[in-house]
């Protein structure tokens, strides 16, 4: 069931043509699901004793119907019908559906959508007159299908489900599906004319078209409502329910016409196996009031009883559909689809979406970053030493536009193809072109760099869309051996760097000595030549003021004086140079011993002796001086005492 939407689908806008085909789809699937239900509705009404009590009739509830009709008909009788009743479901989805959709299309260009209340009467009067022509087009396959189903004894249109063609092969059973039908429009012709085949139209058009148009009605208020109650970001879960509902309150609120329409479709057809019959050709009305006379009223809601057994079965049939359709898929994720082994062209988003049970299955892909891990990777060197890398991890992510191309040409599992595989690749062409040195030791760096460069170049033209992020390397594992002498090498190139450290730290060590006595050094001779500048700036000041002195001292005397002053000066000097001569003439050898003697001569006591007078004179001059003037030295001491 579908109503005009002005928004286009996935971006393009749908003809009447595809919504007719929408329709044919949509009735053909519902038809072989409901079809059993149908069967048995059908009988309940066309039944016209009770369905309890002690003159009840031939069926009394939904499972002892079924067993009945197994038993006396067959498990194929459940599809009695079933051709024109395909036939009216497609002949009925396709004008419905197309007339819905070009009377509403053409509403909507002239009237808006904006109150719920308007678009709820437009959508009754659409559906109602879309309805009345489905019906009308699809009148004489259901009144082929209501005799088809009626037929619970001996069958008048030889074809579908009667006994002897209980075992015939499919081939068979198709063409005598085909036989009755074609026998039944053949027989109605002959006997009714074209009447025959509008048994029951006009309660139909009575019940179809309020039918319809509740049902567009109601379907399109539960969709309005579904948002408001449930947070989706698709609708298909909301269709389905908002559809379920809409169609079981019309169908309920409209039941009686349903079987009125269906007693009238049985005039002029002699059912058997049904109990007593009525004639119901008078009319819609007049069919209501014997019902109503001979049943009572609930011979209009013929199976009240039934209705609960009926829902448990449609549910359980529901959620049966429903548990092996519905799925979702996880965020981060989209969903590709198979058909019988082929992909689908559909890709869905994240959240629940429906397919089609025991044909169609599906897979989640990974749209975000992921890292896929290559364990024990093989690595054989250009040396002949295998080597193994425990793990090799490829951070890459897929983007979502590509998943239908990449999918479709390396699968869902294309990681192995592109990327696992891609890698043992990779890696065994580097490692067969270096050694061991080189792998272990000297080139392990850039493994990873390199690895991700080839894969990224790879992808890019075989795989556009799948992008390489990162690459992670552990570090191989070599034979045991080999292990340890690496070890052994590698401690003894930490002795060599723990000495080569140490003596840099010695050298270092020494030159900071060094550099700071510089400092030091560099340091006082910076003062000094800062203290010599000082003294020398000192003695410059002194020296300017000593002379501005001096300049002063001889401006504040005039010339004369200054010239008395200069005389002065001159005969001081020249005095004190006489002076020096006279001495000079004065202070004689002679002279200068006579003063010695005098200041002797001034002492209060005089030694005597042989060695003294040495003392005072010379030797020579002591010798004569004692031996003349002893004596008379002598005796003028003694006066003098």
């Amino acid at each position: 069931m579908v109503g005009y939407n002005p928004e286009p689908i996935n971006g393009k806008d749908l003809s009447s043509v595809e919504y007719s085909e929408a329709g044919l789809a949509s009735g053909v699937a519902t038809r072989v699901i409901v079809q059993p239900l149908d069967v048995i509705k059908i009988r309940f009404q066309l039944q016209e004793e009770p369905i309890r009590g002690n003159k009840s009739g031939k069926y009394k509830g939904v499972f002892q119907s079924m067993h009945v009709i197994i038993r006396e008909e067959g498990l194929k009788a459940f599809w009695k019908g079933h051709v024109p009743a395909q036939g009216l479901s497609a002949m009925y989805g396709v004008v419905q559906f197309a007339s819905f959709e070009f009377l509403s299309r053409e509403v909507g260009n002239h009237l808006s959508y904006v109150h719920p209340s308007v678009r709820s009467t437009v959508d009754f009067a659409c559906g109602g007159l879309s309805g009345c022509l489905a019906m009308t087009a699809a009148m004489p396959l259901d009144v082929i299908r209501t005799r088809l189903v009626a037929q619970s004894g001996k069958a008048l249109y030889k074809g579908i489900c009667t006994k002897n063609i209980t075992h015939i092969e499919r081939l068979e059973f198709i063409y005598f599906c085909l036989i009755g039908t074609f026998h039944a429009i053949s027989h109605i012709w002959q006997k009714e004319g074209i009447i025959g085949y509008f048994r029951g139209w006009a309660p139909s058009l009575v019940q179809i078209a309020p039918f319809t148009g509740l049902q567009f009605a109601l379907y399109n208020f539960f969709m309005e409502l579904w948002p408001q109650f449930v947070v989706t970001d698709h609708d298909s879960t909301g269709a389905l329910v908002s559809g379920a509902l809409a169609g079981t309150v019309a169908k309920t609120a409209l039941y009686p016409l349903d079987m009125v329409r269906h007693r009238l479709q049985m005039n002029g057809f002699d059912r058997h196996g049904f109990g007593r019959t009525s004639d119901y050709r008078k009319g819609m009305f007049r069919t209501i009031v014997m019902v109503v006379r001979n049943e009572s009223i609930y011979g209009l809601f013929k199976g009240p009883r039934m209705i609960p057994q009926g829902l448990i079965i449609v549910f359980a049939v529901t959620s049966l559909f429903m548990f092996t359709s519905l799925h979702h898929i996880e965020e981060g994720h989209v969903g590709v689809y198979f058909r019988g082994g082929a992909l689908l062209s559909r890709v869905s988003q994240p959240g629940y979406h429906l397919m089609i049970p025991f044909v169609t299955s599906y897979r989640s892909v990974q749209v975000t970053l992921q890292t896929d891990e290559a364990k024990n990777v093989p690595c054989g060197t250009s040396g002949g030493v295998m080597i193994y890398f425990d793990r090799i991890e490829v951070v890459n992510i897929l983007s979502a536009g590509s998943v239908y191309d990449i999918v479709k040409n390396y699968t869902v599992d294309y990681d192995k193809p592109l990327i696992f595989n891609k890698v043992h690749h990779e890696v065994n062409q580097f490692c067969s072109s270096h050694s061991l040195q080189e792998v272990y030791i000297d080139l392990f760096d850039q493994i990873d760099e390199n690895l991700k460069t080839a894969l990224q170049e790879d992808l890019t033209v075989m795989a556009p869309g799948l992008f390489v992020q990162a690459v992670r390397v552990t570090k191989p594992k070599i034979p045991e051996a080999i292990r340890h002498n690496y070890e052994q090498m590698e401690a003894e190139k930490t002795k060599l760097l723990v000495a080569t450290q140490h003596q840099k730290v010695v050298e270092k060590e020494a030159e900071t000595e060094r550099k700071k006595a510089v400092i030091e050094a560099e340091k006082k001779a910076q003062v000094a030549a800062i203290m010599h500048k000082q003294t020398i700036a000192e003695k410059e000041t002194q020296k300017k003021i000593c002379q501005l002195e001096d300049e002063s001292h001889l401006g504040k005397y005039n010339l004369p004086i200054v010239i008395s002053q200069k005389a002065k000066a001159d005969a001081d000097h020249y005095r004190a140079q006489k002076e020096a001569e006279s001495n000079r003439l004065l202070l004689t050898k002679e002279y200068l011993e006579l003063k010695r003697i005098e200041a002797i001569a001034k002492n209060n006591k005089i030694y005597y002796g042989q060695d003294i007078p040495n003392v005072f004179f010379q030797a020579d001059e002591a010798t004569q001086l004692l031996s003349v003037d002893v004596p008379n030295m002598a005796g003028k001491q003694k006066r003098d005492l």
